[in-house]
């Protein structure tokens, strides 16, 4: 999709560094060439942030309200109440619902039981019934043995209340693959077992497939409702979907503060911007879409990591007319940590930069539109993904980092401007603004203390101090939200994409803190 060597994507993939760069040294360039046209940015960008905080906390509410209505709906009821008669486009309908199969395929690593476990049983719990789940496993060879004793210890302990599992190692060393839990480990699996679903007379057609990480336990209706969802719609072909809940109760109050807050983070951001526009995103982490649609794509890119750019093979697969549908039933999942103190926050900034490598989708999305005759893709549409992509470079990332040291950057690189009036009066104006803004915390305090409640466990004073975290996302919005990704996007700027994607050791550590999940 993307190859350095080639000089129009080497342009395409500088992109996003520069865009975020341009902003960064904004109050610079533009504080010497035109002073007032960077107050006015500056003013700009804190108006910009008091409606992105508005709307990030009417977008919680109702993902909230939707949350708690999926959680009390009976999904399993919802989808033997249909009838197949009467649903849309039989061409790409299962045979009938007993036909109906799920594909589960969790890649995996050195992953032990421990792990594992919770994961197997959340599967088991999956209301549609075991009978229409097939497990696949893909295990990279350097941690075959963990992972394999562990898989032999959850058949032995759980036996027949499992679905079939299949499992298949991904050979290191294959040529032009990245390395990691990636891409190639579950494009070997998945193609391996379909392969060999096919050859016992599996139809396509009959088949949901579904992708999610090793420690990522489903709540107990989720497949079901990922089964309305799709019976139901009418462009089945055409869409992924997911959940609009990922929430990390596994080990979240195990981990240092900043990790946990860019973790709540994750969780608040994908809730809101989920729930108010769900049209114009991409896959991550945990994904559901036909068979035939992977297949169609083509699997994963071997080259990349996953999650964001599968989106982009499938949209070019289908002619520009891919999309998401969202329901809000949570998968709960590990929070990035580590042994200690140290360890956890290197794994989160190497775990930030591999995400922030997929910042190539950006550059993927304008090779695209730029070079592909994407039948489907109206100009419109084309319009707003690139608006909501550069949008995300020069805006998104950068804005608390401008409104924290653009106006004394500004005033220090253009020392005559100090005595202007308009220097006077910009401190108060976006003062009055980010003030307004901090009304927003309560919304999202309340959502946050309602998604992760504080454990009962816990003393007083903690109980307290947990309350008073959410204010914390702006320090971590000029590190951890900052920096990885700006590491990542300027090597990409020079031409560079990563041959080693970084993994991140799940760790079980404080069990007493565990917030009970409902599965």
């Amino acid at each position: 999709m993307i190859n350095p060597k080639k000089k129009t994507d080497r342009l395409f993939m500088f992109i996003p560094g520069f865009l975020s760069w341009l902003m960064i040294f904004m109050p610079i360039w533009l504080g010497i060439i035109y002073p007032k046209g960077a107050t006015f940015v500056l003013t700009f960008i804190a108006i910009y942030w008091l409606y992105m905080a508005i709307t990030h906390a009417k977008g919680l509410l109702l993902g909230y309200k939707k949350y708690e209505k999926a959680l009390q709906t009976d999904w399993l009821k919802k989808v033997e109440n249909l009838d197949f008669a009467e649903l849309p486009n039989k061409k790409t309908l299962p045979d009938s619902y007993e036909e109906l199969k799920h594909i589960l395929l969790i890649p995996t690593y050195k992953e032990p039981f421990e792990v594992l476990e919770p994961t197997f049983k959340g599967i088991m719990r999956q209301s549609i019934g075991k009978d229409k789940i097939i497990i696949v496993v893909g295990t990279e060879e350097a941690g075959k043995e963990r992972v394999t004793d562990a898989i032999n210890k959850i058949k032995k302990k759980y036996g027949n209340k499992l679905p079939r599992i299949m499992q298949f190692i991904h050979p290191k060393g294959l040529p032009d693959e990245i390395v990691g839990v990636a891409s190639p480990n579950r494009t070997w699996a998945a193609k391996h077992a379909i392969e060999q679903l096919r050859k016992e007379g599996l139809k396509v057609n009959n088949c949901i497939f579904t992708t999610f990480d090793s420690d990522a336990v489903l709540h107990h209706h989720f497949l079901a409702a990922v089964t309305y969802n799709y019976l139901i719609d009418e462009k089945r072909y055409n869409r992924f979907y997911e959940t609009a809940v990922h929430l990390f109760t596994n080990n979240i109050w195990e981990v240092p503060l900043l990790a946990r807050i860019e973790a709540t983070n994750l969780t608040l951001g994908l809730l809101s911007s989920w729930t108010t526009q769900s049209r114009l995103s991409e896959t991550f982490a945990c994904y559901s879409t036909s068979l035939d649609t992977l297949i169609s794509a083509n699997y994963w890119d071997v080259k990349f990591i996953d999650d964001t750019l599968f989106y982009w093979r499938a949209f070019e697969a289908r002619k520009g007319d891919f999309s998401a549908r969202y329901f809000h039933l949570p998968i709960y999942s590990d929070a990035t940590g580590g042994e200690n103190y140290v360890i956890a926050h290197r794994n989160l900034f190497k775990q930030l930069v591999r995400w922030g490598w997929g910042s190539v989708s950006t550059a993927i999305a304008f090779k695209m539109f730029f070079t592909r005759k994407l039948e489907n893709l109206t100009l419109d549409q084309k319009l707003v993904w690139l608006y909501l992509k550069i949008e995300r470079h020069l805006l998104v990332r950068t804005s608390v980092f401008l409104i924290t040291f653009g106006f004394t950057i500004l005033t220090f690189v253009n020392r005559s401007f100090r005595m202007q009036a308009t220097t006077y009066g910009l401190p108060k104006i976006i003062s009055i603004f980010l003030t307004a803004g901090i009304f927003m915390f309560i919304p999202l305090t309340y959502v946050r203390h309602k998604l992760y409640p504080v454990p009962s466990t816990f003393p007083k004073w903690r109980k307290y101090t947990a309350l008073l975290e959410a204010p914390f996302a702006m320090i971590n919005m000029l590190t951890y939200g900052l920096v990885p990704w700006l590491y990542a996007e300027t090597m990409m700027m020079f031409g560079y994409l990563p041959k080693v994607t970084h993994y991140t050791e799940k760790v079980r550590t404080d069990k007493k803190h565990k917030v009970k999940i409902e599965i």
